[in-house]
Parts: C-alpha cells; sequence; structure tokens
C-alpha cells in the first residue's frame, strides 16, 4: 500500500507587522506517490531554508537515497561514495550546505554491511568520512547550522569482534578539521543526540551495570557532566542551542510516560 508523504516548512516573516509565522503544508497524495519513490523522511533544515532527508525509492531499486530539497531547486539526489550506490541518511546540514549523514559501506573485511559516518559538500560534490578511532561502525545524528556535527563509533568488543551495533559505542563531536571524543559517564555506551555551533553535544549514556539512562552536556575536548533528571530511571537530553540551553525528556518515578524538560 502506497503511503502519503507530508512535507511542512516554517517561515518566519521578515517584517514585524507581517503574520510572524507562515506555514506551508505540501502532502503528497496516497494514489499519487512521489516520482522517486513511496516515503521521504526529513531530517533536517538550515537558516537558508534546505532541507535534507531520504527516501525510499522503486521496488525494482531498493535503496535508500539522500536528497536535499529548497523552494527553488525542488528535490535533488545526493551522490553516494560508492557504485552502485548503498544506502544514504542524511540527518543535518549545515548553512554551507554541508550535509551529515550515515552511509552504509559494504568492506569486504566483514561479512555484514557497516556504516560510516560521513558528511558530503553540496558545492564541490565530494563526500569525506569521520570514522575516528576504528571500531565497526559510526553514524551521524545531527549538524549545527555551523557546520559541527556529533554520532556515535561502535568500538570492537572484547573478543576484538564488532558484537552487537553501538552496545559499546560512543559519543563524538566535530567540524571536519578536528573530531573529539563526547566520553563516558561510565563505561557504558553514550549517544551524542545533538551538537551546537561551539561543539558542546548532548545525548545519552548507558549507566553500568544499571537499566538507567541519563542525560549529559559535554563541552568540545573537554568534560562530560550529567544533566539532572526528574527521579526516574530515564533521562535524555535531545537538543542544545549556541546558548547551551538543552531539551529532552525525562521519566519520573512513580509515572508510567516521560515529561519533556
Amino acid at each position: 500500500m502506497k503511503r502519503s508523504v507530508i512535507l511542512l516548512s516554517l517561515l518566519v516573516a521578515s517584517s514585524a507587522q507581517a503574520d510572524p509565522y507562515a506555514f506551508e503544508m505540501i502532502v503528497v497524495d496516497p494514489n499519487d506517490p512521489h516520482p522517486l519513490g513511496d516515503e521521504v523522511r526529513l531530517k533536517g533544515v538550515n537558516n537558508m531554508g534546505q532541507v535534507v532527508g531520504s527516501i525510499d525509492v522503486d521496488e525494482d531499486d531498493p535503496r535508500v537515497r539522500g536528497f536535499i530539497w529548497s523552494e527553488d531547486n525542488g528535490y535533488q539526489l545526493i551522490g553516494s561514495p560508492e557504485s552502485p550506490a548503498l544506502n544514504v541518511f542524511p540527518e543535518g546540514v549545515d548553512d554551507n550546505g554541508r550535509i551529515a549523514a550515515t552511509v552504509n559501506r559494504d568492506y569486504a573485511q566483514y561479512d555484514f554491511v557497516v556504516s560510516r559516518a560521513s558528511t558530503y559538500n553540496t558545492s564541490t560534490r565530494v563526500w569525506s568520512e569521520h570514522h575516528p578511532w576504528g571500531g565497526c561502525s559510526s553514524q551521524m545524528q545531527a549538524m549545527s547550522e555551523g557546520g559541527w556535527f556529533c554520532g556515535e563509533l561502535a568500538d570492537l568488543d572484547q573478543s576484538g569482534d564488532c558484537g552487537s551495533f553501538f552496545i559499546e559505542g560512543e559519543g563524538f563531536a566535530g567540524d571536519g578539521s578536528s573530531i573529539a571524543r563526547v566520553g563516558r559517564l561510565t563505561s557504558g555506551a553514550s549517544y551524542a543526540q545533538d551538537v551546537n555551533d561551539l561543539g558542546n553535544a548532548v545525548g545519552e549514556a548507558s549507566i553500568a551495570g544499571t537499566f538507567s539512562t541519563q542525560a549529559y552536556f559535554s563541552t568540545f575536548g573537554g568534560m562530560i557532566e550529567p544533566l539532572p533528571g526528574l527521579g526516574g530511571s530515564y533521562w535524555s537530553a535531545r537538543g542544545v542551542n549556541s546558548y547551551d540551553v538543552c531539551v529532552g525528556e525525562a521519566w519520573p518515578t512513580g509515572d508510567s510516560y516521560n515529561y519533556a524538560v
């Protein structure tokens, strides 16, 4: 069954006298799907109004392709670092049109497809891979308007194998010229969810020996520190702006649902 696709863009008016928010919604009819494929996922937008995401192409070509969209140019598929192209999942775009993406790669030394955190320059059409400390797989999570990106790397397990994806993972942040570890609150895995234009990252960390997850804030190349929660066993930071204001979610003790924090 065909699935409908919804594209929602938010435009901020330049005049104080005008309506401060103008919304435009484009709905693709399920009976008249997008010509590129059946489902579109939007993942990031910059201050230029460029939107990035991924799209499932048709059944004769079962890949996930990355794209960049703008009001002037419409959909433009981005190239892949391999041919034939494997799945490309853009996660964010900066104000210069550089895209942070997770790219599935097929390396001969592994018996499965692994992923690599990468950036794509829409001006030069050149891919750069960001896989800083060995290990098995890496993936992007976000990119700031100023060009900082963040994600996670899956380390080798104690036997030297890849093991389960990101069970021993560690977050990282960088801008292409330098990359730094987010760090760990304990020996458990850490996941980077967002990064700001200062290179400071937020996310969540698994607390070793427990079933709890804790939000953290990490300065670029500095120390990782826990963020306060609401007393439960789970809280996570999902976003951070350039003033280091964080947003996320937390599960208070005794409640069966999460609070926005």
